[in-house]
């Protein structure tokens, strides 16, 4: 968790450390990055609370982030209680450029949220 502190810090992101994870924003998105302490190299990051959603457009909800999910395949959207998340999990290998995979992870992130947030709207624009 240090190295990730430090590379975001680098890029002047200003994240908070709380006991297991870790949150930051980076253009107006709140980001969580959750350390597994039994598993060193397994990397998560996710934003969450995308979107809260209500029994009357689970369903609709659901589509978006199955279309989303297999448009970008590397991220998921997923359902979490009544909030839309999305992830990106990778197991880390004693290869991994850890800072190209932080802001891969970001961008990747931060194309899932965009689209889904222009999917839904478009969609309930047609409804």
């Amino acid at each position: 968790m240090e190295q990730i502190v430090k590379i975001l810090k680098e890029q002047g992101i200003c994240p908070i450390y709380e006991e297991g994870f870790l949150t930051f924003s980076y253009q107006n998105i709140n980001f969580l990055y959750l350390e597994d302490e039994r598993d060193k190299t397994f990397y998560s990051l996710y934003i969450p609370g995308i979107l809260k959603v209500d029994h009357t457009c689970k369903c609709d909800v659901l589509e978006v982030t199955n279309a989303i999910n297999n448009e970008l395949k590397i991220v998921k959207l997923i359902l979490n209680g009544e909030y839309v998340w999305a992830g990106m999990e990778q197991r880390l290998s004693s290869e991994t450029d850890l800072k190209k995979m932080i802001f891969f992870s970001i961008d990747v992130l931060v194309l899932a949220y965009e689209l889904f947030h222009t999917k839904w709207v478009h969609g309930r624009a047609l409804n």
